[in-house]
C-alpha cells in the first residue's frame, strides 16, 4: 500500500516536522501490506489550528483504488501538552481514532481493524505510542 499525506496545522505545532520525518517510515512499513484489491493508496491529511472546528473527512475512490481520511488533533489540548513524547502520542492516538470514519466503506477484502491494528503497531514500534488503545 502506498501513502500520502498533507497538513492543515497552524504553524506553531510543529506536527509537520516530527510528522515528516516518519512518513518515509510509514510508506516503508506498509509498501509490502496489502489491504485488498481495492485499496492500493492510503491518503491522509492532518488537521490542527486554533478556533476551528473540523470534521473528519473520508472517501474511497474505487477507480483511483483509495481510501482518504481527516487526522483531526485538537489544537488546544495539543498546545496544553509540555512534552514532546506527549504530543507525539496525541498525534498517534488521533490518527488512529480518526481512522474510524472509514468504517462506512467496504472495498473487497478490506477489514478495517487490520488496517488499524498495523497502524498502531507502527505507531508503538517508533515510540509514539507507549500503551495499548483500541
Amino acid at each position: 500500500m502506498r501513502y500520502w499525506n498533507s497538513y492543515d496545522i497552524y504553524w506553531d505545532t510543529n506536527i509537520d516536522k516530527w510528522y515528516d520525518q516518519i512518513v518515509p517510515l510509514i510508506e516503508k512499513y506498509f509498501e509490502n501490506k496489502n489491504f485488498g484489491p481495492e485499496v492500493e493508496k492510503l491518503n491522509t491529511i492532518l488537521n490542527s489550528c486554533p478556533g476551528i472546528e473540523f470534521k473528519v473527512r473520508n472517501r474511497f475512490s474505487r477507480k483511483d483504488k483509495e481510501l482518504f481520511f481527516d487526522v483531526v488533533i485538537s489544537y488546544e489540548e495539543y498546545m496544553r501538552l509540555d512534552t514532546e513524547e506527549k504530543k507525539k502520542e496525541l498525534i498517534a492516538i488521533s490518527f488512529l481514532n480518526n481512522m474510524d470514519a472509514l468504517a462506512k466503506y467496504k472495498p473487497k477484502d478490506f477489514v478495517l481493524s487490520d488496517l488499524k491494528s498495523d497502524f498502531k503497531a507502527f505507531f508503538q514500534n517508533i515510540g509514539w505510542l507507549s500503551f495499548k488503545k483500541d
